[in-house]
C-alpha cells in the first residue's frame, strides 16, 4: 500500500490543487449567489403583453404592441 502511494503522489496532490481550485472558484455559487441576466429579463418583459391577452382569451396573438409600434409575436415568444 505504501508503495501505490509513493507511485502515485504526484498524481494525488495534482487531483488535491483541482478540487482546492474547485472550491475557490465556486463558492459564490454555493452561496446562492448569481449573475444578473438582462437579456432574460428583457425577454420576459417584452413577452408579458402575449402571456396575458393569452391568459384572459386563451389564444395566443399573432401581433403585439408592446416592441417598435408593433411586431409579430413569434419572433419575441419563441
Amino acid at each position: 500500500m505504501k508503495t501505490w502511494f509513493k507511485e502515485n503522489q504526484n498524481h494525488l496532490i495534482i487531483i488535491g490543487i483541482f478540487l482546492l481550485l474547485v472550491v475557490f472558484y465556486f463558492t459564490p455559487v454555493w452561496q446562492g449567489k448569481t449573475l444578473l441576466q438582462s437579456d432574460v429579463m428583457q425577454a420576459r418583459g417584452s413577452q408579458k403583453e402575449i402571456f396575458d391577452y393569452k391568459e384572459k382569451d386563451g389564444n395566443t396573438p399573432l401581433w403585439t404592441n408592446s416592441m417598435f409600434g408593433g411586431m409579430p409575436t413569434y419572433q419575441i415568444l419563441v
